[in-house]
């Protein structure tokens, strides 16, 4: 999905490199939990991949947007700190949701407590590196001290293999399509805003109908 989106392959392996590191980074802090490797705490491991990319997503998108006017360590840096407070905050919230898990008594703590502490700590891993590590490898990735050409300007022309003109062809098919949903939600939007009454009254229009269903 990141290639699909940036159509960098190099953004795409900094983002793939989260995923082991945080889940790296968990299984250190389950060892100084006491905790050990059985199915409730790889089950947690399991369920934090899914958002173990969330914030490393949204730094390299950042970042990517500032490679078009600042050189790549000053646009790593002013991404990742933009984001710093929105991110710890999302992050937190999400490990409060587990964190009551850890104190629940008998059974039921037994078998979710663990599960409980590993996605706590993969999210707070992957939150660290976010901010720290996948910044540091985005700014140094980079080509020369300006902007990125490959985001600032048209790439020059080189030879490239029937594979990379296939993998190219797909990825500016899928921007252009992107971009026409994008134009089509634009106006879709600015039409939902310049219309709040109709867009409310038909909202409890279909709320209440799908309430009369339910009592029928």
């Amino acid at each position: 999905m990141v290639l699909l989106f940036l159509g960098s392959l190099r953004t795409t392996w900094i983002v793939a490199l989260s995923i082991p590191l945080s889940v790296l980074a968990a299984f250190v802090g389950l060892y100084f939990a006491g905790q050990t490797l059985n199915i409730m705490t790889l089950g947690g491991l399991a369920l934090g991949v899914g958002l173990l990319l969330d914030n490393s997503i949204v730094v390299l998108e950042n970042i990517f947007r500032h490679r078009t006017r600042a050189a790549p360590a000053e646009a790593a840096a002013v991404g990742a700190e933009e984001l710093q407070g929105a991110l710890t905050a999302s992050t937190l919230t999400t490990i409060a949701v587990f964190g009551p898990v850890v104190y629940v008594q008998g059974v039921a703590g037994e078998l979710f407590g663990p599960l409980s502490l590993a996605v706590a700590f993969a999210l707070l891993a992957s939150l660290v590196v976010a901010l720290t590590l996948l910044p540091m490898m985005a700014g140094r990735w980079s080509h020369g001290a300006g902007p990125d050409p490959a985001v600032a300007a048209d790439p020059p022309p080189r030879p490239a293999g029937r594979l990379r003109s296939a993998a190219r062809g797909v990825l500016d098919g899928f921007e252009r399509g992107f971009d026409a949903f994008a134009r089509t939600y634009e106006r879709a939007l600015a039409a939902a805003l310049d219309r709040p009454g109709r867009v409310l009254g038909g909202s409890a229009a279909k709320i209440g109908r799908a309430s009369c269903r339910e009592r029928v």
